[in-house]
Parts: C-alpha cells; structure tokens; sequence
C-alpha cells in the first residue's frame, strides 16, 4: 500500500511539474512575442520617412541603450502598448508617425537650445540690466534734479559759484531761491544718458524673433503627443486609455532626449566633418560622381 502511495505521489509530482513546465514555456513565448512585436514595431520608425539621419542615428543609440539596460526605468517593453494599433496598416503607420513626430520634436528643442543659447545669453543680460536699473533707481539720490543736459549744470554752477561770490543767495529764472547741487545734477544727467544708451545697444542686438523656452516646447511635444495617442485609442477602439495615461514611455524618452542629445549630436558633427575632410571621403565622392548613374547631374547643362 505504501508503495502504491508513493507511486501515486511520485507520478502526481511529474504531472505538476510537466504543468509549470508548460507554464513556463508559454509565459516565454508571450514574452518572446511582445518583443518580437516591439522589435518589428520600431524597425518601421527606422525604415520610414520624416526623420533627418542625425535623429535616425541617435534613436538607434536610444534603442540599443534601452536593449542594454543602460537607462534607468526605462525598457524595451514600454514601446509594447504602442503595437495595439497594428490591426491595420493605417492604424500601424500613424502611430509610427506620432512616435517619430514626438521624438523629433524633442530633438528639435534642443537643437534651438543650442542654436539661440548665445540670444537667450543676450537675453539675460538685458533682464539682469532692468533689475539693475530698479535698484539703482531707488538707491541714488537723484529726486528733485531738473537738469536737461550738462551743458545747463555748466551754466548754472557758474551762476552758482558768481552768486556766492557777490555773497547773494542763488536763485532761479522766477528769482525763486532754489538748492542746486552741480554734483547731483550730474549724476542725473549721465545716468540718464547710461540708461538710454543701454536700452538702445540690447534692443539693436537682441533679436526679434524669440522662440519658446525649451520648458513649453517639452511640454507642447508630450501634450501633443498624448492626445495623438487617445484620438487613435478612440478612433481604431485600442481600449488602452489607461494605459496611454499611465505609461512611462513619454517623459522616459523625453528625459533620455534631453539628457543626451546634445552631446550626441557635438560627437556627430565632428565625427562627420573629420569623415569629409579625409582622403577615404574624398575618393567616395569622386568614385560617386563619376559613376554612370551621376553623369546626368553632373552635366553643366543641367540647371540644378
């Protein structure tokens, strides 16, 4: 009897464990499916148009980085809500779209960050100028001064100077006794032409175009991108709002945008230009201008 127990636990046992085994199995073929899904999904963003070869190249560093666990919070697994609008080739191309539009967007803002720093520097003077200018305004003592210009102080400390000298005290036009001080009226007369002469030289120079600060543009990208995600949630039934409310995905690739694009995009430029300017350049642009196909656009007949 004990031996038929044993027998029955022991086949029980294998039963259970061939169960989990089948469990397993097909937990990871869900898994192995979602990141087929993810992978097939973000090799369209590649292959597709509307990005420059600078944002291709830096979202392929974002992926592989994301692939290699180099970005805190942030997975491969994020991008999987966005394969729901796969059920027709429509809905697969317009999430593409508003995937690739959010993510240049972001690229975009840092690139005018940097471009308009050295207007945005400019910029801050001048705020820092008007501070400047509110404190100096209270703290010299400049109330009561009525000089227009220092020719007019030349002229009336002189009258100043002969009215002690004949022991009279100095009066006005009206002959109104006034106190005159030539020192403050001074003061007054070139700190005037100081202000005047700031406000003139920042406005010359700043310029009068002034992009959003790069806050709103952030903010504008996610909102836009956001609401793009609900109107196809509503339009194809995807019935995953909760899901678009709750992903990381956007302010996870927002942070890594501007976190490192910047310096991206220094590497990418320099590593270009060093590529035109040597000989393995130099030849490929020969090779390519001779070649049969170029012939025609290279024609100095042909108006470009």
């Amino acid at each position: 009897m004990a031996t038929n127990k044993t027998r029955g636990n022991s086949a029980k046992s294998k039963s259970r464990d061939k169960d989990l085994e089948a469990f397993d199995n097909n937990k990871t073929d869900k898994t192995n499916a979602r990141a087929e899904a993810v992978e097939a999904f973000l090799n369209g963003i590649l292959s597709g148009r509307g990005m420059a070869l600078h944002e291709k190249a830096f979202f392929t560093k974002m992926i592989d980085d994301v692939k290699n666990g180099d970005v805190d919070g942030f997975v491969m697994d994020d991008f999987y809500f966005l394969t729901k609008f796969n059920g027709s080739k429509k809905g697969t191309n317009e999430a593409l779209q508003t995937l690739r539009g959010y993510f240049c967007r972001l690229c975009e803002a840092v690139e005018i960050k940097i471009l308009t720093q050295d207007d945005e520097d400019m910029r801050l003077c001048y705020e820092n100028f008007k501070k400047a200018r509110g404190l100096l305004n209270i703290t010299l003592p400049l109330d009561g001064c009525f000089c227009q210009s220092l020719d007019e102080v030349e002229r009336r400390k002189a009258a100043l100077i002969e009215a002690h000298r004949q022991g009279k005290r100095y009066v006005n036009e009206c002959g109104r006794e006034i106190n005159f001080d030539p020192e403050k009226e001074e003061l007054s007369i070139i700190y005037s032409e100081f202000l005047k002469r700031a406000y003139n030289y920042f406005i010359g120079i700043l310029p009068s175009k002034r992009f959003p600060s790069i806050e709103k543009q952030k903010q504008f990208a996610k909102d836009r991108f956001r609401d793009a995600l609900h109107d196809m949630d509503i339009f194809y039934k995807a019935k995953i709002g909760d899901i678009i409310d709750n992903s990381t995905l956007t302010q996870s690739i927002c942070n890594y945008v501007m976190k490192n694009f910047a310096d991206f995009l220094a590497e990418y430029e320099k590593t270009e230009n060093d590529f035109r300017k040597s000989d393995k350049y130099s030849k490929t642009t020969i090779n390519a201008q001779l070649s049969p196909r170029n012939k025609t656009a290279l024609s100095p007949y042909k108006t470009p």
